[in-house]
């Protein structure tokens, strides 16, 4: 569950070129289901989820997410949460292009402690359409197979 009450986040608060983006955003979102953020280009649509995954941090509200409830920013804690219970797909994947797409996936997997990667590369690869592709670096893919390797990865 995540729920959260009067947002507000500013860029260059307090100065001429001041940006408020997000205006006492008050959201509850659901235990299960999809959840869809429509708005045009610059409404705060990617500023919104920064703030509620910790990437960023609010001027001013509150959220709660499962067990914990954030007024303030932790940057220690929002690190622990993100590695435990939040997957990110970026708008530019952020792989690693150099490597190949089962390492892409290893690394996330190992950082977070897991040495039993093969079985869980596998499946993610096979359910995102990339079962045969475990070996090609990640450069030789086209921009549709690099996203899906991101999806895997947040899967994963």
């Amino acid at each position: 569950m995540i729920n959260v009450k009067g947002i507000n986040k500013f860029y260059f608060k307090n100065k001429k070129n001041e940006n408020h983006v997000l205006r006492d955003v008050t959201i509850e979102f659901p235990d299960k289901g999809l959840v869809v953020l429509l708005g045009k280009s610059g409404s705060g649509k990617t500023t919104l989820l920064n703030v509620i995954s910790g990437l960023d941090k609010a001027n001013s509200g509150t959220i709660q997410f499962m067990d914990h409830t954030f007024t303030n920013y932790n940057e220690r804690q929002w690190n622990r949460l993100r590695n435990l219970h939040i997957g990110f797909i970026f708008q530019n994947y952020k792989i690693i292009e150099d490597i190949t797409v089962f390492e892409n996936i290893e690394l996330v997997l190992r950082m977070n402690g897991i040495t039993d990667v093969e079985e869980r590369i596998s499946y993610v690869l096979n359910a995102v359409g990339l079962k045969d592709y475990e070996k090609r670096v990640s450069s030789a893919l086209s921009g549709g197979e690099q996203q899906r390797v991101s999806i895997a990865r947040a899967l994963a």
